[in-house]
């Protein structure tokens, strides 16, 4: 154990040794860096100084020879286009002399064309008179070969001049325009009939011309020459047996019972003790018309009532607490199946 600590004591001592060893090394390292940045920097100061130094005085030398380069170049330019121009206005003065002479030169040969064509006229005109004298002809009426259009010796039509644009005729019928509607095909008359096949009626119209008429039957202008299947009345009735249906029925006596019948008027008087009203029955036939009753009732007494039915109007029975004259209105309900009244006090107005 003694000697494993005396290890580890040597150990650390070595170690402590080592790590400041290396610390007074990163120690003189790191100042000796920093001395030869300072240097470095220092060092390229001064070279950044002279070259810029330097450059601005090569600027400076370039813009004067780019200045004085300009100069020249402009003025060499400004005496070029002078230059330019001048030559330009010699040579329009040079194409106005050409343009004059050619003018004087076309005028010269016009003059000397017509000159010469008029002495030609005037020697051919008076060779002509003088052909004349001779032979005793007047030549003045005819024409010299040369005066005359070639038409006039060939005879052809190839040598007349403005020849009119002549059509070319078409030779097919298909070439034209068929504005007048004529028929390219024939019509198909498979389902005509010949006219030698038609009864006469077709031609004519005449109902005359018809085969197998009808019997057409004299129609009566009486009425009695009818057979009447029907039944209908050939005379009125009787009535003299007969009593209107409205025809009010009268009971001056008191009632306690009464049967009504449909469509009918009753005029009566109620009794001390009670009245009761019947109505009556209906078949199908009558239910599907009108049907109403009228009772005209005086009731000199307060007594109960029985209308024959509890379907009211309004809903309410009616109120025949009172003395007096009464309307009782009967109608059938067809659509309930049932009589429906009503009941209306009647009193001089107040």
């Amino acid at each position: 154990l003694t000697s494993i600590n005396s290890a580890i004591a040597n150990l650390d001592n070595t170690v402590s040794d080592g790590l400041d060893d290396i610390l007074s090394a990163k120690t003189d390292a790191l100042s000796s860096i920093n001395t030869n940045k300072t240097s470095s920097l220092s060092e390229l100061t001064e070279s950044k100084s002279g070259a810029l130094s330097e450059i601005t005085t090569s600027r400076n030398n370039a813009l004067s020879l780019i200045s004085t380069a300009q100069n020249t170049a402009e003025t060499l330019i400004n005496t070029g286009i002078s230059n330019i121009n001048q030559g330009l206005s010699d040579i329009s003065d040079g194409l106005d002399d050409i343009s004059d002479a050619e003018t004087n030169a076309l005028n010269n040969i016009e003059s000397s064309e017509t000159s010469a064509l008029n002495s030609i006229a005037g020697a051919k005109n008076q060779a002509i008179e003088d052909i004349s004298d001779i032979a005793g002809v007047d030549f003045t009426a005819f024409a010299l070969n040369s005066d005359l259009a070639d038409v006039a010796t060939s005879g052809s039509y190839n040598d007349l001049l403005n020849k009119p644009t002549i059509p070319t005729v078409p030779t097919n019928i298909s070439a034209f325009t068929n504005d007048a509607g004529y028929l390219t095909q024939h019509q198909d008359i498979s389902d005509k009939a010949n006219s030698s096949d038609l009864a006469a009626v077709a031609t004519s119209g005449s109902y005359n011309d018809l085969l197998n008429k009808p019997t057409i039957p004299t129609v009566p202008t009486n009425v009695s020459a009818f057979t009447n299947d029907a039944g209908y009345l050939t005379s009125h009735q009787s009535l003299a047996s007969k009593e209107d249906v409205h025809k009010p029925t009268y009971n001056r006596t008191s009632i306690t019972t009464l049967s009504l019948d449909t469509n009918k008027i009753y005029v009566c008087t109620a009794s001390s003790s009670y009245v009761y009203f019947f109505l009556p029955s209906l078949d199908y036939v009558q239910r599907t018309k009108f049907n109403q009753i009228l009772v005209q009732l005086y009731m000199g007494t307060v007594v109960p009532v029985d209308l024959g039915t509890t379907l009211f109007f309004n809903g309410e029975e009616p109120d025949m607490s009172d003395t007096g004259y009464y309307n009782i209105i009967y109608e059938y309900d067809y659509t309930v199946g049932h009589w429906a009244c009503g009941v209306i006090k009647k009193s001089a107005a107040a």
